[in-house]
């Protein structure tokens, strides 16, 4: 079958598409999915790990690995929570597991013993300094999951239930951290600025600004100033393209295929990638499950889901959706090793507003 004809295409942009949708495609091995994904989560994602870690390069390792990591456990990701969300639980537990290494991490909430101390804090050294530089040394003095449940709350939006997911503790919990982080941001800026009776200067986008004193300031100003860390350390645009460059080194599981005489070793997982890549190229359609069924080296049949658009027509769509699986059968593993495959081609599709997946 030639779908060339520049007719039988749909053009599809992946930047449309949400993270969930690219997620499902980049399950199945769809790479271009994922480098959209790789984009949009990079920053946010390296921008939390420089405030878990004390160096920026180090951040930038840490989000590498994360998604790398992300890319080789995707065929297995049950989208019990967000891809987002996912992938910062991921980066936290790289993150953790660096301090472990080091064993140098405040993972507890011993730090908040020093509330009611008499002793100086950072800040008191910092009074020269402007308050944003301030708060980020007291955000760096805070334990690890308060840090963070007040950095991916107040930056990066996440919900209470996201946050609890990607530190695995309760809902209830990281209200406690949230409430106790400020407390610990307000008593260590009255500490530090309540002998002076003057108003600081803060110039923010080459404009003056007066701050209050400490007892005046807020909440509300706490997430402004915090949210004026947010910018992520580093050469972010070249981070991206490592991280893309990298895919092609990580190896998920596969299942090698009889093949008709061919040399070239076939994977279930190259079959699945081909049919998710052409599908999407020639129809306009994102692949989101992909299956090769079969024991051992054979293949008995090819199962496909994927997410359709609204009065499309999805009789016409599965045959030519079945049309692509049966060529990529011919062109990997050959007429008579996927005779009885290409008898047993299903497809299903999948609500793109609730997810559900439709009756056939």
């Amino acid at each position: 079958m030639n779908w060339s004809d520049s007719a039988h295409r749909e053009s599809i942009d992946l930047d449309d598409l949400g993270d969930d949708e690219l997620a499902g495609a980049a399950a199945v091995g769809d790479t271009e999915a994922f480098a959209v994904l790789v984009r949009r989560v990079t920053p946010p994602l390296v921008r939390y790990l420089g405030r878990m870690v004390d160096d920026p390069q180090t951040a930038e390792d840490l989000t590498q690995e994360a998604l790398l990591h992300a890319w080789k456990g995707l065929p297995n990701f049950a989208f019990r929570s967000t891809f987002r969300t996912w992938v910062f639980t991921i980066g936290h537990r790289k993150a953790a597991d660096h301090h472990r290494r080091r064993r140098d991490t405040p993972f507890d909430d011993e730090r908040f013993a020093d509330l009611e101390a008499a002793g100086p804090l950072p800040v008191e050294e910092a009074e020269r300094q402007e308050l944003i530089d301030a708060l980020r040394a007291e955000l760096d003095h805070l334990p690890s999951n308060s840090r963070a449940a007040w950095w991916l709350k107040e930056v990066e939006g996440l919900t209470l239930e996201e946050i609890a997911q990607v530190l695995r503790i309760s809902t209830g919990s990281v209200r406690g951290h949230l409430q106790r982080s400020r407390k610990f941001l307000h008593t260590a800026w009255r500490r530090g600025t309540l002998e002076k009776d003057h108003r600081r200067r803060v110039r923010t986008s080459g404009k003056e600004r007066f701050m209050p004193d400490a007892h005046d300031l807020t909440d509300a100003w706490l997430v402004d100033a915090t949210r004026q860390l947010a910018d992520p350390p580093g050469d972010v645009d070249r981070l991206i393209s490592s991280i893309s460059a990298g895919l092609s080194r990580i190896r998920r599981p596969a299942r090698a295929l009889a093949s008709d005489g061919r040399r070239i070793k076939i994977t279930d997982a190259v079959v699945k990638q081909m049919i998710a890549i052409r599908t999407r190229r020639l129809l306009g359609r994102l692949v989101v499950f992909a299956a090769v069924d079969g024991a051992d080296d054979t293949v008995t049949g090819i199962r496909v889901g994927l997410i359709a658009r609204y009065a499309d027509d999805l009789i016409a769509l599965s045959d030519r959706v079945r049309d692509i699986v049966e060529d990529v059968l011919l062109e990997t593993i050959g007429p008579e090793s996927s005779a009885e495959a290409r008898r047993n081609i299903a497809v299903r599709w999948q609500d793109v507003y609730t997810r559900e997946w439709l009756s056939n």
